[in-house]
């Protein structure tokens, strides 16, 4: 009976010491468990964290987008009121470059106008104390012209282009008829020289034409310019205009601008 009892008694010892262990697995199963849950609710703050930092971050990017929108709105204003401005130049650009082309125009008309009542003399020479009405006159008798010298307004020698000693004699007569009567004879006299004029020993030839305005003599220019390399068949100038004929079939044409041919 003793032996059994000891037994029984050891048994009940044994099983207490598997309850121990039992409970100390328990234990650190928890505290695996805590330390787990202790690392997610680390994990948790960090994420937290990391969003709100993120959310400052987005806050701070939607106030940028804000601040920007606000700044290409006010580039855009300015941009359109800067094309508007430029529509408004480029307008006014237009009126002026017609109103200029008009002046200009005008001008050039005044400038041709002006000298309805000259001409100009090529081909003599200038000699020393010379007296230009004296040429003049001996011009007007070699083509048959009455000339008195109340019918000179004005002569002189145009500037001299490097020491150019021919320079051209301008003319300019009171009255226009005197003046297109005088050009009248010398075409038909045709050509004529010094010699024929009195005014020298040589054969050389003595030109009498128009004055022209500086727009009309680049024009004039242009177009012998253009006669040269068989362009256009006939050039003249006639009471201050620049007239071409492309051919003999052609009408004739007026040239106001250099850019018409």
């Amino acid at each position: 009976m003793m032996e059994e009892d000891r037994t029984e008694t050891g048994n009940k010892r044994g099983g207490g010491g598997d309850s121990t262990v039992s409970l100390c697995t328990v234990d650190n199963k928890l505290d695996i468990v805590i330390s787990q849950l202790n690392n997610m609710k680390s994990d948790i703050d960090s994420l937290r964290s990391e969003q709100k930092n993120l959310t400052e971050s987005l806050n701070y990017c939607h106030q940028l987008v804000n601040d920007n929108s606000g700044k290409i709105n006010c580039l855009d204003k300015k941009v359109n009121d800067g094309l508007s401005d430029i529509e408004t130049l480029r307008t006014a650009n237009v009126q002026l470059t017609k109103a200029f082309k008009q002046v200009s125009a005008e001008l050039a008309d005044l400038q041709q106008y002006t000298r309805k009542n000259c001409l100009n003399i090529h081909g003599i020479p200038k000699g020393n104390d010379e007296n230009l009405l004296n040429i003049i006159g001996k011009i007007a008798t070699c083509i048959g012209f009455p000339l008195h010298k109340d019918m000179i307004g004005n002569c002189h020698r145009l500037p001299s282009r490097n020491g150019d000693n021919n320079a051209p004699i301008i003319v300019k007569f009171v009255k226009y008829t005197d003046k297109d009567n005088f050009l009248i004879l010398k075409r038909a006299k045709g050509k004529i020289t010094l010699s024929g004029t009195g005014l020298g020993s040589s054969n050389s030839v003595v030109y009498i034409n128009e004055s022209m305005s500086p727009k009309n003599s680049l024009i004039f220019k242009k177009a012998k310019s253009l006669q040269k390399e068989n362009k256009l068949k006939f050039v003249w100038f006639r009471n201050g205009r620049v007239f071409i004929k492309y051919n003999e079939n052609t009408e004739p044409m007026v040239i106001t601008d250099i850019n018409n041919f």
